[in-house]
Parts: C-alpha cells; sequence; structure tokens
C-alpha cells in the first residue's frame, strides 16, 4: 500500500538525545498525515499537482517544532494547498482566578 509513501512525505524529527523521546506522535503531523493519507489514494503520489485548497488546523497550543517541520514538509509537497494554522495559548488562562 502507500501507507509507507505517506510516512515518508510527513517524516518526524529524529529522536531527540537531550530526552530520548520518538517525536512521531505529534498532533500536527497526525492531522496531516491524514490529508496526505486522502490525497494520495485519490491522486496518486504522481498527481499531487491536482490537490487544490485549504487545510485548516486548530491546536489548543503554540506548535511544536516537530509540528513546524511537518508543515514545511507538507508545504512542500502539496504546493497549491494553503496550509493555514490557528492556535491558542493553552497556559493563559481564560477564566478569572
Amino acid at each position: 500500500g502507500f501507507e509507507g509513501i505517506c510516512h515518508q512525505m510527513i517524516q518526524p524529527l529524529q529522536v531527540c538525545a537531550v530526552r530520548l523521546q520518538p517525536r512521531d506522535d505529534g498532533s500536527e503531523r497526525t492531522a496531516l498525515l491524514h490529508f496526505v493519507r486522502a490525497a494520495v489514494s485519490r491522486c496518486g503520489t504522481d498527481r499531487l499537482d491536482l490537490c487544490k485548497g485549504v487545510v485548516r488546523l486548530y491546536l489548543t497550543h503554540w506548535p511544536s517544532l516537530n509540528g513546524v517541520a511537518a508543515m514545511a514538509q507538507f508545504v512542500r509537497h502539496f504546493r497549491a494547498v494553503r496550509l493555514e494554522l490557528h492556535y491558542d495559548n493553552a497556559f493563559e488562562s481564560r477564566a478569572p482566578c
């Protein structure tokens, strides 16, 4: 199948040497992989230029470095798809104490 191709298109960052934690489970990457799977299943890998439109992502916090890397890879493969990102500050309280 094309699952391996999709994971190669949006690769996670390498394991952090300091924390030794894998970085392949970020919400940004997961959401973009969902789109990539749908696009590849419909268009194939050689006709990704047919994909046009807007992908909107909402995060409850600012994107991680791994998320920024995933978004950069997404934009590289889907040049005609506009990627919009909106996020809140999860550490800022909305209600007064």
